[in-house]
């Protein structure tokens, strides 16, 4: 399985959304972020299953597994080409960088309609409230 930042960058190639990388992004990182989708998708036309895997996750972009498909073709390209491998570590720098807030976080399968708390410091505990 991919990591968290490869998924984002596989949904952000799959839906053309740098917003998927993170909230706050630096003209650096768009233009990093549209060569990147350049690159990839002239790359992925020569490889069937991953224009296969692109196509699909452009039409369901909520489905996890096209996406972590686009993510292992990725993963592929970076091995394969130096600048996609360049463009890949400068978009992950940036998802990894701690901005105060701006995370990725990835659930999947029968976690995903459970309770995730993601928290700096906390104070008194955490403690689950249900709404009337």
């Amino acid at each position: 399985m991919p990591d968290p930042a490869t998924l984002a960058l596989a949904a952000a190639v799959a839906t053309g959304a740098v917003s998927k990388i993170a909230e706050v992004v630096s003209q650096a990182t768009i233009d990093d972020f549209k060569s990147l989708r350049r690159t990839l998708f002239r790359y992925f036309r020569g490889v069937p299953d991953a224009q296969e895997a692109l196509d699909e996750a452009r039409v369901e972009p909520d489905d996890d597994d096209a996406i972590a498909s686009v993510a292992d073709h990725i993963e592929r390209a970076a091995a394969a080409d130096p600048e996609v491998r360049r463009l890949v570590d400068a978009l992950t720098a940036e998802i990894g960088e701690d901005r105060g807030g701006t995370h990725v976080n990835s659930f999947s399968g029968d976690n995903r309609h459970g309770i995730s708390i993601q928290a700096r410091t906390v104070n008194g505990g955490v403690h689950q409230w249900n709404a009337p």
